[in-house]
């Protein structure tokens, strides 16, 4: 993994939960719309999912995606982080300006925090089947990025063994030192 890309979502630090990160923002309209069951897995209700989670998508989509969303256990949110790949990944943040599950004013602020390009959608909580282009374009954006800055770059230096014998050294794109045919033959 090279680097990532968060999508109307959360990205916590070391020892911080998402219950963490949402205080001190007002509560997303969204969550008035959850549920739970006995055993603590929250679902969302129809109304929840057409107005709050997909309120862009069409009524079609969104029965689809509220007849197949699998439950997720509860205390997930209050679980905090152990790890966070963004400390030593460059990230790419996609901030739903109408998201009603995760406040945008959250997800930007997260954005600055990770120091990830933000990029700025009017879209709801799932931009990733709303503006599926624009979403795709930051991934390949981020993966395009990743691999010019882990592309081995051309290194030349010039070391002096003995007054007179100059060797010339070039780093492969295998990452192993290679020394040019006329510096193999320097006789110490």
């Amino acid at each position: 993994m090279k680097s990532l890309v968060y999508v109307a979502s959360f990205a916590p630090s070391v020892g911080q939960s998402i219950v963490d990160m949402t205080k001190g923002y007002p509560k997303a309209s969204g969550l008035d719309h959850v549920f739970s069951d006995k055993d603590g897995f929250v679902s969302m209700t129809l109304e929840g999912i057409t107005n709050h989670f997909a309120q862009d998508l069409p009524g079609s989509e969104t029965q689809l995606i509220a007849a197949t969303q699998g439950p997720i256990r509860g205390k997930n949110f209050e679980e905090k982080v152990s790890a966070a790949a963004w400390i030593s990944k460059p990230s790419w943040f996609v901030v739903s300006e109408k998201d009603r599950m995760i406040q945008p004013a959250l997800q930007r602020a997260n954005a600055r925090q990770i120091s990830a390009k933000a990029i700025l959608l009017p879209t709801g909580h799932v931009p990733q089947l709303s503006k599926p282009t624009e979403v795709a374009k930051a991934i390949i954006d981020a993966a395009t990025s990743a691999r010019k800055q882990h592309e081995p770059s051309r290194m030349r230096a010039q070391c002096t063994c003995r007054p007179g014998d100059n060797l010339s050294i070039e780093r492969t794109s295998s990452s192993r030192l290679r020394l040019p045919p006329a510096a193999a033959r320097v006789k110490r």
